[in-house]
């Protein structure tokens, strides 16, 4: 086995994978039984593939920054990649797992092997979507050195992704000692197996993560030239051309055979307010449409709220919070941030309004770290006096912590974050904030995806954007946002704050199962009080679907099915 610090490419991963022969050289597996039986049929279930050229129009705001699953960074992106690939499972309206590339699976009697027997299916373009392929892109997320960047923690509990060295420091093991522990295994054309450390209730939720998608040989690497190829519902019938739409057509014969012809996603990048979409909607030139809340009022008074009213929620106007939040967060391991009170002075003395402002029309200030929706009816984080803005607490906790500390002022500040013009907006409205207030002098440093990652898992980020987005829907998706992310026991490259203990693992753990309802807003609670991150912005989003659009379903984080939706 190579050293955890190794992380192969791509294409030696695949060619790894490549080698992999039928016979086990794992431990015999445990007695199997069979997996659970689907879910029942969810309200808007698909029917079968329409014939006629009935196309569904889709009005979005700008073009997505990607459509290649490993580099969604945004909702119109994330559409498009989840109506053109699938990966073994996936979720559906209601929050369950069901069957996508593997048409089945059973699970070892102690929970820690799945076998996964793939469906007879291809790519777009006419080659077998394999074991191999699936194996593939599991090993690539393992690999922080590759996209999809910081997502390595969403397979933490297969064999071999955490390496515990003898003085007991964990690391993420890349794509080789997973390999090497047996924690992906190809079995033939058609048989994927995959071990796991310990039982994980969460880990087929986590299996949906859209980044996990197989890719056939050829495009797997990131820039691939040419439009990409999939194995979804939906095929690109030509290449992305202006920005200004993306046309997807149906596949008839997929499993998920859609129940309109034709998608066209309409992009609207200088459509700030709405209008134009709007507009097009009440014309019925648009069937669905992403608005802005400036439109929230026309939306409600002529469409009306949407109720889920048999065969589901439909017509009407949705309103949503991304399972996300824009946050910072300290590496609580590095002086200064290591007291808390330094901490909670600059928690206190953030301007979020100011960065919601900074951030768009669609952002809100977060009130607290899980965005509405990712909480359990009647739970209630509790307020603390430092997590809104107010100088005065801010000033006094600064000072209390100056007096023991007797630090060089003004204080400098490092402030990390990914190279975009989005972010240094809203960076430079929270340093201009902290400013004011207290006596730091904020720097502002820029980095590509990797090369935060690299430094937060160096220690060199001690106040840095960190990911806080749920990759999995329904009743997953607070334990996605928070975990690994807070995970004492966690890598350092997936987990860079350094908070927690086995008390808050165990938290984790709970939530993650699901059987503790409260654990999220303890969770929640704890980090927001402590000062380990600073929320700042949610992002609101407005859907209005027209009248005769029927089997549209729209998940807590904002996923919707186009593959689902009829018209007339």
């Amino acid at each position: 086995m190579r050293g955890a610090g190794h992380r192969p490419g791509r294409r030696v991963v695949v060619a790894v994978v490549a080698a992999l022969t039928t016979a086990c050289t794992a431990p015999p597996p445990a007695a199997e039984v069979p997996a659970p039986p689907p879910p029942p049929p969810v309200t808007g279930a698909p029917g079968p593939a329409v014939s006629g050229p009935t196309t569904l129009r889709v009005g979005l705001g700008p073009a997505p920054a990607s459509i290649d699953p490993r580099l969604v960074i945004d909702d119109a992106g994330e559409l498009v990649a989840r109506a053109l690939h699938e990966g073994l499972v996936d979720l559906v309206p209601g929050g369950g797992v069901a069957p996508a590339g593997a048409e089945t699976w059973r699970t070892s009697a102690d929970g820690t092997e799945i076998r996964f027997r793939l469906r007879r299916a291809t790519f777009h373009d006419g080659r077998p979507v394999t074991a191999r392929d699936h194996a593939a892109a599991l090993l690539a997320a393992l690999d922080p050195s590759r996209p999809p960047y910081g997502r390595e923690g969403i397979l933490a509990g297969l064999r071999g992704a955490v390496v515990v060295a003898e003085d007991g420091t964990r690391t993420a093991g890349g794509p080789d000692d997973v390999l090497a522990a047996g924690g992906v295994e190809v079995r033939g054309t058609w048989d994927l197996v995959l071990r796991l450390t310990a039982p994980d209730p969460g880990f087929l939720h986590a299996l949906t993560d859209v980044s996990l998608v197989p890719l056939p040989p050829g495009r797997d690497e990131a820039g691939a030239e040419g439009p990409p190829v999939g194995n979804g519902p939906f095929r690109l019938l030509e290449p992305p051309g202006d920005d200004a739409f993306l046309r997807l057509v149906a596949v008839p014969d997929h499993h998920r055979a859609p129940r309109v012809a034709e998608l066209l996603l309409q992009f609207h990048p200088d459509d700030l307010d709405g209008r134009q979409r709007w507009e097009a909607l009440a014309a019925g030139r648009l069937q669905v449409a992403e608005l802005p809340p400036a439109r929230r009022d026309d939306a409600l008074a002529v469409l009306g709220p949407a109720r889920p009213v048999p065969p589901g929620p439909t017509a009407g106007h949705h309103v949503r919070t991304e399972a996300a939040v824009y946050a910072y967060a300290f590496d609580t391991t590095v002086a200064p941030y290591d007291d808390v009170r330094l901490r909670r002075a600059l928690a206190a003395a953030v301007d979020r309004g100011a960065a919601a402002a900074a951030a768009g029309p669609a952002a809100v200030p977060a009130a607290r770290l899980l965005p509405p929706g990712l909480l359990a009816d009647g739970d209630a984080v509790a307020a603390c006096p430092h997590c809104v803005r107010d100088p005065a607490i801010a000033a006094e906790l600064f000072a209390a912590w100056v007096a023991d500390a007797d630090p060089v002022l003004p204080l400098p500040v490092t402030l990390s974050v990914p190279r975009r013009a989005d972010h240094a907006a809203v960076a430079e409205a929270v340093a201009a904030a902290l400013e004011d207030v207290l006596d730091v002098r904020v720097t502002l440093r820029a980095l590509d995806p990797e090369g935060l990652t690299r430094a937060v898992a160096a220690g060199e980020a001690a106040l840095f954007r960190p990911s806080l987005r749920s990759g999995v829907g329904g009743a997953a998706a607070a334990s996605s946002l928070l975990d690994p992310a807070f995970r004492a026991t966690a890598p350092r490259p997936v987990a860079g704050t350094g908070w927690g203990d086995a008390d808050s693992d165990a938290l984790l753990d709970r939530l993650r199962g699901g059987s503790d309802p409260g654990a999220a807003a303890a969770l929640d609670a704890a980090l927001t009080g402590e000062a380990v991150v600073l929320p700042l912005v949610w992002l609101e989003r407005d859907l209005a679907v027209a009248p005769g659009v029927r089997g549209f379903a729209l998940d807590p984080t904002g996923r919707w099915w186009p593959e689902r939706v009829a018209l007339g």
